[in-house]
């Protein structure tokens, strides 16, 4: 599929269904697995049904990417190796986010909370074009 922009934004639980159709159809039964077995594209679910860790990589199509508040369950992030990759969005804080990666794109610009995220303890944002001036929405 030729997709230029990545919107990552649940509906009403449609958001798997979505990103099957988008290409990431591996799905994981556990965090561990997903970056055990690095995959390309694949997304891990809770008993909720909500997902908690999903990897998109090696995607040539995708210029940006915007994770919207529905996705407060999200621990692991992994957004690397996408060569077009110009913008990577958060708009909600993760509380629960421990893990993101967003190494080797193309990113040049990069909007997270302001509050961040309070259980990370793991940022790779290396091999990207970014200037840090402006992060955080109050730095604009």
């Amino acid at each position: 599929a030729d997709f230029l922009k990545l919107m990552i934004m649940e509906n009403n639980g449609v958001v798997v269904k979505w990103l099957e159709a988008m290409g990431v159809t591996q799905k994981y039964d556990t965090i561990e697995e997903l970056r055990k077995f690095k995959t390309d594209c694949g997304y891990v679910l809770n008993s909720d049904g909500r997902i908690t860790g999903i990897a998109i990589t090696g995607q040539n199509q995708i210029k940006e990417i915007l994770i919207d508040e529905i996705f407060d369950q999200l621990e692991y992030i992994n957004i690397s190796d996408n060569p077009k990759l110009t913008l990577f969005q958060i708009s909600p804080i993760l509380e629960k986010l421990v893990h993101l990666d967003i190494s080797n794109n193309a990113l040049n610009s990069l909007s997270l909370p302001f509050q961040g995220f309070p259980k990370l303890r793991y940022l790779d944002a290396s091999s990207n074009k970014l200037n840090f001036e402006k992060v955080f929405p109050g730095d604009y």
